[in-house]
């Protein structure tokens, strides 16, 4: 019982590390209008990407998730899946493409930051 405790000790402390450090990136300045202007854009292409990646996913899931189901009930008697089975696989599905979002948006958010700090760390040190 006490290893058990330990999965979702480290799971929230992953998230307050992700949200400290996301939020310490977002400080610094985008740059240039020019460099904004390139990031929203790229911000765009991303969400278009995201969107119908999402979609097709969801399609995906939604089928195995009622194969999952149906196999879990008309297989409960011999032992082969339980009905735990395609909630559990949704969920795992589910926070595995939230991650990726958040992922996602934040690295959009971060591209013209790095690139700006980057360029400015550079002029002051060569």
């Amino acid at each position: 019982m006490g290893f058990m405790m330990l999965t979702p000790v480290g799971a929230v402390l992953a998230l307050v590390f992700a949200v400290v450090v996301a939020l310490r990136v977002l400080k610094f300045s985008e740059g240039t209008e020019k460099m904004a202007g390139i990031s929203a854009k790229v911000c765009r292409g991303a969400n278009a990407y995201l969107r119908r990646q999402y979609s097709i996913v969801a399609v995906f899931f939604t089928g195995m998730f009622a194969l999952l189901c149906i196999l879990a009930f008309a297989f409960r008697s011999k032992g082969l899946l339980t009905p735990y089975v395609p909630f559990a696989f949704v969920t795992g599905g589910f926070f595995s493409g939230l991650s990726g979002f958040i992922g996602m948006k934040i690295a959009t958010a971060a591209n013209a930051r790095t690139a700006h700090t980057a360029s400015h760390w550079l002029s002051l040190h060569l």
